[in-house]
């Protein structure tokens, strides 16, 4: 009878110490209270979306612009979206690298400005078969791309260069003969080819007797700009030349300058730019320069960053993503100047 009351002490002792030892997994508050564990770490509400941005180049005042706007939209309405900006510094194989690094960083997805037509093909595919979904903005990457990119959002830069023309004729008039020259941007690039085109055009349809007689590459440089206006003043002399064409917009500021140093009165107003920095507001204000082209670098920005959440939060899918976004842009002049607003870049 000892024996057994003595086992059965024993038994209770044992249980009682192994009750005391136990620990509950839960976390407890202040007051002692059971919390419910935290989300895990990878949870939708704490994921960041990594997205690459092969960019075309640090360098232009313009592309700057529109990755900023980028960034601020990021920053106001897309918290959770991460952007890595690399430097494309205009340069075909620096982009393939870019691309070939995203890949190996996995990002969730990524945005590409091509510099030149037909040079990124091949790399962009290589992200897109790495199951990384591609956006194409202002510079369109070209023919072959995968057609599970995602979609483009650009313009038609013939577009631009026809409504170069419409701000052309608003300078000239109903005029049936003249002469204008076109001061180029980088040759090679789409939208220099597509604005010639879109210009010429403009003339074959609306202004036949007005002719281009100059065609003169001069990179977006200023001081290529300056020297090349001058040995076309030179080459033409005053009362030869009834408007100078710009494709860009500091570069025309420059050539208009250039013609006020050298006492060409007759080119006075006489000059069309593309885009509507604020060198060129004020020199269309000052009456140097006639008009330009707004291709707003911020909507770019606006709609690309749109698109991608849409996508990476899913409330779009590729199927509902059209496949081109093409963006138009109004004309500035001195008729509309005072009403339209000021230029948001510099």
């Amino acid at each position: 009878m000892k024996k057994m009351l003595a086992l059965l002490l024993a038994l209770t002792l044992t249980l009682a110490l192994s009750a005391c030892g136990t620990k509950t997994n839960e976390p407890t508050d202040k007051a002692g209270s059971q919390t419910s564990d935290p989300p895990p770490a990878d949870s939708a509400s704490d994921k960041v979306f990594k997205v690459g941005v092969c960019t075309r180049a640090f360098s232009s005042p313009w592309q700057t612009y529109c990755y900023e706007v980028m960034e601020q939209e990021v920053k106001e309405k897309y918290p959770d979206i991460e952007l890595d900006f690399q430097d494309g510094n205009e340069d075909a194989n620096t982009q393939v690298n870019i691309l070939q690094t995203f890949i190996q960083q996995k990002k969730d997805l990524v945005i590409v400005f091509a510099n030149q037509e037909g040079t990124l093909v091949s790399a962009v595919n290589q992200v897109i078969e790495a199951g990384i979904p591609v956006i194409n903005t202002q510079g369109w990457i070209g023919e072959g791309v995968d057609e599970r990119m995602l979609t483009f959002v650009g313009c038609d830069d013939a577009v631009n260069g026809w409504g170069q023309g419409e701000v052309l004729h608003e300078l000239l008039g109903d005029k049936t003969e003249g002469n204008i020259i076109l001061l180029q941007a980088l040759l090679g690039t789409t939208y220099t080819t597509d604005r010639t085109v879109g210009l010429e055009n403009y003339l074959a349809e609306k202004l036949p007797g007005v002719k281009i007689v100059a065609y003169e590459p001069e990179d977006n440089d200023n001081a290529k700009t300056v020297t090349a206006m001058q040995n076309l003043m030179t080459r033409f002399p005053a009362g030869t030349i009834d408007a100078v064409v710009v494709q860009g917009p500091h570069d025309c500021v420059a050539a208009a300058d250039a013609a006020i140093d050298a006492g060409r009165d007759d080119l006075y107003g006489k000059f069309v730019a593309m885009d509507y920095a604020t060198t060129v507001e004020n020199a269309i204000k000052e009456g140097k320069v006639y008009g330009t082209v707004d291709q707003d670098p911020g909507m770019y920005g606006i709609k690309t960053m749109e698109l991608a959440n849409a996508y990476l939060h899913g409330e779009m899918t590729a199927d509902d993503i059209e496949d081109n976004y093409i963006l138009e842009f109004p004309l500035v002049t001195q008729k509309n100047i005072e009403e339209y607003g000021s230029a948001h870049w510099d």
